[in-house]
């Protein structure tokens, strides 16, 4: 990531994270879990600084992904600043970042449908004052298989995880990808979407720490946005070590 952009997304986090005490949507059936508290008003100004440094970081290796393919699954609403932070820092570093949905129930069943065809659908984020931000959807879920990435990210929805909780083309895929064994990494109510994972956590009293639940794959836990330092720093070090790996 080179300095001008490091410049701008460091001014844009600051300023999201001064306004989000004005309260981004959400939806009323689908906020986050009660003990998850909201990183920016109650996290101390240390870890808004530990997150800032994380962001003004240079790329040392824009190659030390190079080979990797990281799957970044979401629906309308999902937090923009996590998407955007994980997704810039993994293709900064040379890996294959896909943008997954599920697709459409009205295009579910259209006759002649070629898997092969990239979809040209655009969904909207919200940052966390609330502004839209559109990404692009690399593949539907049903077009791609879950062993065919190195490791799954579910970012926290800031408008209603309801849609993707309930999708059975996200239910198979991360089901898919534990039984292949694939990391899954997930924040704020991005856990949700995982089978079986809720109420494993839901006992869990430390808000703040990254957490990690133990299945066929792992899945590591972040709970807000002040956790995407240490969330990523894990999903690196995933991929590093499956490199290391298959060097061997």
């Amino acid at each position: 990531m080179n300095t001008f952009k490091q410049g701008i997304m460091a001014a844009a986090v600051a300023a999201a994270f001064a306004m989000i005490a004005a309260s981004a949507p959400v939806g009323a059936s689908d906020t986050a879990p009660s003990h998850i508290r909201d990183g920016a008003v109650h996290a101390p100004s240390a870890a808004h600084g530990d997150l800032l440094r994380f962001l003004m970081q240079p790329v040392t290796n824009s190659e030390e992904f190079k080979g990797k393919r990281v799957a970044i699954v979401l629906t309308e609403g999902a937090s923009a600043f996590e998407l955007e932070t994980t997704r810039d820092y993994f293709m900064d570093r040379g890996a294959r970042v896909h943008i997954l949905t599920p697709r459409p129930v009205a295009r579910a069943y259209t006759i002649g449908l070629a898997n092969s065809v990239p979809p040209t659908e655009v969904l909207s984020t919200l940052d966390y004052a609330g502004q839209q931000r559109l990404v692009a959807v690399t593949w539907y879920l049903d077009q791609v298989r879950p062993e065919d990435y190195d490791a799954i990210y579910v970012p926290n929805n800031l408008r209603d995880m309801q849609g993707l909780r309930t999708s059975s083309q996200a239910i198979r895929f991360l089901l898919g990808a534990s039984a292949a064994a694939r990391p899954i990494f997930v924040t704020g109510n991005g856990k949700t979407v995982v089978p079986g994972l809720a109420f494993a956590l839901d006992v869990q009293s430390d808000g703040g720490a990254l957490l990690e639940a133990v299945q066929a794959g792992k899945v590591y836990v972040g709970q807000d946005a002040y956790d995407m330092p240490k969330l990523i720093e894990v999903l690196a070090v995933s991929l590093a070590g499956q490199a290391s790996a298959e060097a061997n």
